[in-house]
């Protein structure tokens, strides 16, 4: 796979795939995408890593590397995923200047879901987004963060970060609609009205 990556030797008419790999690979697949000349495969529209650890080394190499011949090597992907990859935020921040050196028209969700990811982490990557970067992103999953407590710390961590994406969606970087799994203390007040009108209808 990572040669194949690297000096482009995927068949020409091969159908879209999603591809799910360890996590231990993702340094050395992102790494092998920064040394191609035209990036990720037009036939992959899912890459997805889990578990092992994303250095920063890999993902710096990409964000400056050529864009190549199709515009960024990651625009054919609509779903990218490391997912208990020990992301912290300087890596985070990284992926953001990833996907603003290379846009990726078409990607629809970003799984970063279980690794080591701040409020601050958060900033940063949507600080590097553009408006071109990923016009078409509805989904940053950011459930399961290390050090954030299920409760008071984990709702405050979703009011926090969806004022960040206030923000980002002023600026026109993310649409208005917009999910992270997380839950925030106004959905829960909405959890609890729902339930107080089903109680009453009962009654």
């Amino acid at each position: 796979l990572l040669a194949a990556v690297r000096e482009d030797r995927f068949p020409p008419k091969l159908k879209r795939v999603g591809v799910s790999l360890p996590g231990a690979l993702a340094d050395r697949v992102i790494t092998a995408i920064a040394e191609s000349e035209k990036g990720l495969p037009a036939c992959i529209s899912r890459l997805e890593f889990n578990g092992g650890m994303l250095g920063g080394e890999g993902v710096a190499r990409l964000a400056t590397s050529a864009v190549g011949s199709a515009g960024g090597k990651l625009s054919s992907l609509e779903g990218l995923s490391f997912s208990n990859c020990q992301i912290d935020d300087d890596v985070f921040r990284r992926l953001g200047e990833v996907l603003c050196a290379h846009v990726c028209p078409l990607l629809e969700s970003v799984n970063v879901r279980n690794n080591r990811i701040s409020v601050d982490g958060v900033s940063a990557f949507l600080d590097a987004l553009s408006p071109q970067s990923v016009p078409l992103l509805e989904c940053l999953w950011l459930e399961g963060q290390e050090g954030i407590e299920v409760g008071d710390a984990e709702k405050r961590f979703a009011s926090d970060v969806e004022a960040l994406l206030e923000q980002a969606r002023a600026q026109g970087k993310v649409p208005s609609c917009f999910e992270t799994g997380l839950q925030t203390e106004d959905d829960d007040d909405e959890d609890e009205e729902e339930a107080d009108g089903e109680s009453g209808e009962e009654g």
